[in-house]
């Protein structure tokens, strides 16, 4: 799984350039997975973690990112994840975790990467 670095450097190309170099190294690109985090972290200080659930609805948690700003997490994220699958030919995503994930269908995150993962089968 590949995990956000603690810092604040732009994710999707520090993640493909990893992919890149496991690549180069030799293993298979049908054989790596890329990870989806159904949650927000915070890059700096505390390193605090929020659900994603948390994170959206009427009841939604605001996050304050004034001092260290936080992962990207959300619909968005989990299509950047899928495109870099494609572009890479890699085996798929993994999420983590199941739990931190919305129950309301319009929100779900594994719902939405299904529906990604379907269109791009047929």
């Amino acid at each position: 799984m590949s995990y956000q670095p603690w810092h604040p450097e732009e994710y999707e190309p520090w993640l493909e350039k990893r992919v890149r170099q496991l690549i180069d190294s030799g293993a298979p690109p049908e054989k790596i997975n890329v990870g989806v985090g159904f949650y927000a972290k915070e890059m700096g200080g505390e390193r605090r973690a929020v659900s994603w659930k948390k994170l959206v609805g009427p009841n939604a948690t605001k996050i304050d990112q004034k001092e260290h700003p936080f992962s990207p997490v959300g619909k968005e994220v989990c299509d950047m994840r899928v495109r870099l699958v494609k572009k890479m030919g890699l085996a798929g995503v993994m999420i983590w975790e199941y739990g931190h994930d919305s129950m309301e269908p319009g929100e779900s995150l594994l719902k939405h990467l299904s529906e990604k993962g379907n269109k791009a089968n047929r």
